[in-house]
């Protein structure tokens, strides 16, 4: 996978989210890119001295390699390490939502009074208005496990 390939990648996932609402994952995702990764440096120090004079008769500076330091900076992930990092989030909690949200049905059986009950969730649309809708006990399956399959492919290409 190129670069570029992993930025168009990245981009299209990103667009995934936020148009199924997960907004959140996204924001987490691009705050903890944003701060970079820690990379060690190791950078030679210069150790000058100053001579007595040159031939001119003018101060002489003569300059050598010191000690060796560590330094540790920030710099950018990659595209392809962006895409990793943002696939395994997906990973962890896309599949954690959809498992929760069909357990919530079974967890809420009927009570003892004989009354069901419903579980609705309630949104607001891009226009503005609260779009309803129940919540369906079904198993998550096999969209499950070709999401879990899809992002574990993008992980593994983006550590090549």
């Amino acid at each position: 996978m190129t670069d570029q390939e992993a930025r168009i990648a990245y981009e299209q996932l990103a667009k995934l989210i936020e148009q199924r609402h997960l907004n959140w994952l996204k924001a987490q995702v691009e705050g903890y890119l944003r701060l970079g990764k820690s990379e060690r440096r190791e950078v030679a120090l210069v150790d000058e001295q100053m001579e007595q004079q040159d031939l001119f008769g003018e101060p002489a500076h003569r300059s050598r390699r010191g000690p060796r330091a560590n330094f540790v900076g920030t710099v950018e992930y990659s595209p392809k390490e962006r895409l990793q990092i943002l696939a395994i989030a997906i990973y962890q909690a896309v599949p954690h939502l959809l498992e929760m949200a069909n357990e919530i049905p079974r967890l809420l059986r009927p009570q003892p009074d004989g009354e069901i009950p419903r579980v609705v969730l309630v949104r607001e649309s891009e226009s503005g208005e609260l779009e309803e809708s129940k919540l369906h006990s079904e198993p998550p399956g096999e969209k499950l496990a070709k999401l879990r399959e899809l992002l574990q492919q993008a992980v593994d290409e983006a550590a090549e």
